[in-house]
């Protein structure tokens, strides 16, 4: 599992770190704390995850609207923060749960029980690369998809955790880890 903490009081994000790391232990492939919605939108050109610890409040901006901005349905959020006000508005973001502050070790095994690796999230969204910036095109916007040449040839992981389908014209494309184990048994099925 890839986790991303975005939380800009260090302490807080250390200590949910300390906690996750024992709960999860090798279910995690990686895990990194991030203190801004800015430094965010720059680790998610290049990044994938799968979970995702928000606080509310980052450096005075609003965390909740950080979900309206961005591809909130490509991975699951819980939120962390002391602002419980907020509670019932987070869930209003189909977010896992709500954990107020302080963290506990009880308290984030619950919510971290509302995870399985049987969950799965809707995709509403498609991540497009254009120039240096990542686009997201709505489901709803897309009539089809079409590739040049259909054949997989080989399926590889990076050393950041990130899988590709590498196709027959030599090109790798990512391919969520959700998806990952259906197109290495459909690989697998084809090769037989």
């Amino acid at each position: 599992m890839r986790i991303l903490i975005l939380e800009d009081e260090k302490p807080a994000a250390n200590r949910l770190e300390l906690l996750v790391k024992q709960l999860l232990k090798d279910q995690i492939e990686s895990i990194k704390i991030l203190s801004s919605l800015e430094e965010a939108d720059i680790f998610f050109l290049e990044n994938y995850i799968d979970l995702l610890f928000l606080d509310i409040d980052l450096k005075g901006k609003n965390g909740l609207h950080y979900l309206d901005n961005f591809l909130k349905k490509s991975f699951h959020t819980i939120v962390v923060s002391g602002k419980i006000e907020f509670a019932l508005k987070a869930f209003e973001y189909a977010v896992i749960d709500f954990i107020p502050k302080p963290v506990t070790a009880k308290r984030l095994k619950n919510s971290l029980g509302r995870l399985s690796e049987d969950t799965v999230m809707p995709l509403t969204s498609i991540p497009v690369k254009v120039n240096k910036n990542i686009q997201y095109i709505p489901m709803n916007n897309i009539l089809y998809l079409e590739t040049k040449n259909k054949e997989t040839k080989n399926i590889e992981i990076e050393s950041s955790g990130i899988y590709y389908a590498k196709i027959s014209n030599g090109e790798s494309l990512p391919v969520g880890r959700s998806y990952y184990q259906s197109l290495k048994k459909n690989r697998e099925k084809t090769t037989e």
